[in-house]
């Protein structure tokens, strides 16, 4: 009110700086309240199915109007099919937000461009990227930029405005998905900043459904009540457990358990067609005593148990005191391979 009503330009201009202040204590604060729901989420809440690739396209649709005022050349390289994935869409979002306005901000002269490079049999990450042709950032304040409240320009003289916690936020949030930000840049050469993130969590939304010569156990059941196959998921990780629950629920019916007694108990009390354990590194040493406690119930003598773990095959398989599960899947992997483990 005092900067549209007052007439004397030195009152105007404190103004303008006042209301300029505010707004940056209003982002820091905000993105201090960021910091703290991140860390206090672990691997984040309000995960769901979407299409990585509109979310991807809608974000750098926002950041169009102010490259274009900056006369940057704003491009996008997108893959031309669907990419259904199951996350926590509202943090991949801001983490991407971060980078393409600071793409913008710090760039004076060339382009912005923002690509998704889909997993591959090899990487098995998703790889989202963007480039600018800004003013680049040393080597050696590669990690500083990702503390709190850091900016390479510090200080009474600092060139740009900011909280310097962006970064802070975006990696954590992504850290949290699983992934990580990384950055290749240099001075005056311009910055690549890549966000990384596990398949795992990922896939691909053009998929064969699982064939019909599966497992006779699995099948019998779907053939008999015309009812979806039940599948109990063990899995500690909430965010985990709930993505495999999303990836298998179009043909089968999947419950959670998020520790050893619950599973137990859900097996009591209902009849599953297999069992899937996660298998932490620091537990490993106790599945086969999960293994007795399974066998140990009514009806489940030889239901199949299939193992999730982050171990090579090879490495799990050769532990003789562990060789007590029908199948074992690496993490990441496809959802195609997750498939075909329940129906081999």
């Amino acid at each position: 009110m005092i900067f549209d009503e007052a007439e004397e330009l030195m009152i105007k201009e404190t103004a303008r700086k006042l209301i300029a202040a505010g707004s940056r204590l209003m982002n820091t604060f905000n993105l201090i309240l960021d910091v703290s729901i991140q860390g206090a989420k672990g691997m984040g809440e309000g995960f769901g199915e979407f299409d990585l690739v509109e979310l991807v396209r809608s974000t750098g649709e926002e950041f169009e109007r102010s490259a274009e005022a900056k006369g940057l050349r704003y491009t996008f390289t997108l893959p031309k099919n669907r990419m259904n994935t199951v996350l926590p869409a509202a943090s991949l979002k801001t983490a991407l937000k971060c980078l393409l306005d600071n793409a913008i901000k710090y760039t004076f002269a060339g382009r912005v461009e923002l690509r998704l490079n889909p997993p591959t049999d090899e990487t098995r990450t998703v790889r989202i990227e963007v480039e600018d042709t800004g003013i680049g950032i040393a080597f050696e304040h590669h990690e500083m930029i990702f503390e709190g409240f850091r900016q390479v320009s510090e200080g009474m003289g600092r060139d740009f405005e900011g909280t310097g916690l962006g970064l802070t936020v975006a990696r954590k949030m992504i850290q949290n998905l699983g992934g990580d930000i990384k950055i290749k840049s240099a001075p005056g050469k311009g910055s690549i900043f890549t966000i990384e993130l596990p398949v795992a969590i990922l896939d691909l939304s053009i998929q064969e459904k699982p064939s019909n010569h599966g497992s006779p156990e699995l099948m019998e059941e779907t053939e008999e009540t015309d009812g979806k196959p039940r599948i109990l998921v063990f899995e500690k990780d909430k965010m985990s457990a709930n993505v495999l629950k999303v990836s298998i629920r179009d043909d089968y019916t999947a419950r959670l358990a998020f520790d050893q007694d619950s599973a137990i108990e859900l097996m009591k009390q209902e009849k599953f067609d297999l069992i899937m354990v996660a298998v932490h590194r620091e537990e490993r040493e106790n599945v086969i005593i999960l293994k007795n406690l399974v066998r140990a119930i009514p009806g489940y003598e030889k239901t199949p148990l299939v193992a999730l773990v982050t171990a090579s095959p090879g490495e799990f398989l050769m532990n003789p005191r562990i060789q007590v599960f029908d199948a074992v899947l690496v993490k990441p992997f496809f959802k195609k391979d997750l498939m075909h483990a329940i129906t081999s």
